[in-house]
This record gives C-alpha cells, sequence and structure tokens, in this order.
C-alpha cells in the first residue's frame, strides 16, 4: 500500500473516496484465482472491514469464494473520544467543501526518526518496535502516517453499512483476533459482531493494533492460529 500513488494527496496520508474502490482490489486479485482447494482469507485492521463487505454482498459482480477467515485487529469502528457521527458530520462537510485530499484534523505526516514506543499504535513490546523501526526508518517515502477527510467520510460511511447488514447471512467460520489496549479499533465492536455472527469466535491478546507484529510472544501466538484455521479448513471433509 506504501507503493501506490499518492499524486492527489500529501506525502503519507492515506486517501480513497469510496471504499468500492477497496473491494475492487480483492475482486483484482481473488477472482482469478479459479481452484478448489480450501481459501482461508486473512484479513487485518480496515483489510476486515473490506472483506465483510465483500462476503456479505450479492452475487453481481459474483461474490469470491471464501471458505473460513481470520480477522485480525478488524476496524469495525474507530477508537476515539469523539462521537463517530461527529465524526462522520464534519468529514463530509469537509469532502464536501473541497478538503477531502487534506489531512483529517489531527492527522499528519510523522517522520519515523520521531517516533517512540509510547506515541506509535502499532506494537508496545520494546523489541517488537525495534524491529518495526527497522522496517520504516530506510523507507520513509513509502510510509503512511495518517488519513484524509475522504478517507475518513469513506471509513465510516463503510462502518455504518457494514453493521447495517444481516451478518447471519455469513455462514463461513470466522476468528476475531482482537487486543482490548489496541488504540486504532474499538475492541467492544469486536464483542458485538462475533455475537451477530453466526460461526464466530473471538480470541484476546495483548498488545496495540498490529498484533502479528507484536512481541512477547503474542505475534507467534497470532501467526500459530492463522495457521491452526488452516489446518482444520484443509482437514474438514
Amino acid at each position: 500500500q506504501g507503493r501506490s500513488d499518492r499524486a492527489r494527496v500529501p506525502h503519507g496520508a492515506l486517501h480513497v473516496d469510496d471504499f468500492d474502490d477497496y473491494q475492487r482490489d480483492v475482486d483484482a486479485y481473488l477472482q482469478p484465482l479459479a481452484t478448489d482447494r480450501p481459501r482461508l482469507a486473512v484479513a487485518y485492521s480496515m483489510g476486515g472491514l473490506i472483506l465483510l463487505h465483500t462476503l456479505l454482498r450479492g452475487e453481481r459482480p459474483a461474490r469470491p469464494r471464501v471458505d473460513a477467515a481470520v480477522l485480525i485487529s478488524p476496524m469495525w469502528r474507530f477508537r476515539t473520544t469523539t462521537p463517530e457521527f461527529v465524526v462522520g458530520a464534519v468529514a463530509r462537510v469537509a469532502v464536501s467543501t473541497g478538503h477531502a485530499t487534506s489531512w483529517a484534523a489531527g492527522e499528519q505526516w510523522i517522520d519515523p526518526h520521531d517516533c517512540t514506543l509510547e506515541s506509535n499504535m502499532a506494537v508496545d513490546d520494546t523489541d517488537a518496535f525495534e524491529r518495526w523501526q527497522q522496517l520504516r526508518l530506510p523507507r520513509p517515502d513509502e510510509l503512511v502516517t495518517g488519513s484524509t477527510w475522504g478517507w475518513s467520510r469513506a471509513a465510516v460511511t463503510a462502518m455504518r453499512k457494514l453493521r447495517r447488514h444481516d451478518l447471519a447471512a455469513l455462514s463461513i467460520p470466522i476468528t476475531v483476533l482482537s487486543s482490548a489496549t489496541d488504540r486504532s479499533v474499538d475492541p467492544r465492536e469486536h464483542v458485538r459482531f462475533v455475537d451477530r455472527l453466526p460461526r464466530a469466535e473471538l480470541l484476546r491478546f495483548s498488545g496495540r493494533h498490529d498484533l502479528l507484529a507484536e512481541g512477547g510472544g503474542v505475534g507467534d501466538a497470532v501467526a500459530d492460529t492463522v495457521m491452526d484455521r488452516l489446518d482444520r479448513l484443509i482437514e474438514r471433509p
């Protein structure tokens, strides 16, 4: 994602006009994969939002086949002290007044050299943070550190739309990995969604948002969970 064209927006800004753009990316990748082998989808953060929308839509365009899913810190509601309806309303006004590609309030470019263990949103383990920084420091041109008003409006719209869906229609096994100390998404929404999904389970981990990159054995446990769900899928008669 960091290498995507961002000529329209400030350096380091995440932007999209509509989350349908992301769903078209999913289609472009999954539809050509013609195979009868079991298919496990692993989605992280806003990927968990995009994937459920993709699987819940009708057959036009054809819905890609997914037999089970693991969702890591899925973004179904922001974790913020500002009510979501306020975020959505302000974002709509900003977009309508020509500021769709400007930084949203509180969002900005953050030089990786200025990022600290305490300020980062991804991990809370010292060793994990150092590994994370080793990936980021040599590639400042590829980093995304915040979002635009357009992305904020599109995200709130997509989250609200997903909550209105009849989730009972999604009958595949779904494993949701969540952390109570996630700084990006509201973990309470994970509980609500798992209660509404017919074949879902909720697994809790310690750490911040990027559980797969987290240290202290958390990332390894997350990877083991993914592989276990894949093994279950392969072994299913």
